[in-house]
């Protein structure tokens, strides 16, 4: 998404999106304690975030580790 910033540019990331890149530049964060420990805003995810949305962008990474973290994080955040 586009939006202006002091007469500038600016992209701007879906949630979904942005949530993807999170997970997939902190492979470190695997087990539901860890995802837990990150205090998601829950309210929030389900507002937001759009489990078939968050499905479609997962399918371009092409990876099974992110798939099953994601996994882990929609079941934790009753998303499944």
């Amino acid at each position: 998404r586009d939006t202006g910033l002091n007469h500038r540019k600016v992209r701007l990331a879906e949630a979904e999106k942005a949530l993807l890149d999170f997970f997939y530049l902190h492979p470190e964060i695997r087990s539901e304690q860890e995802i837990l420990e990150l205090r998601l805003n829950s309210p929030a995810l389900s507002e937001v975030v759009k489990p078939e949305k968050l499905r479609k962008y997962l399918s371009s990474f092409k990876s099974i580790m992110l798939e099953k973290r994601i996994k882990t994080m929609l079941h934790i955040y009753d998303h499944a």
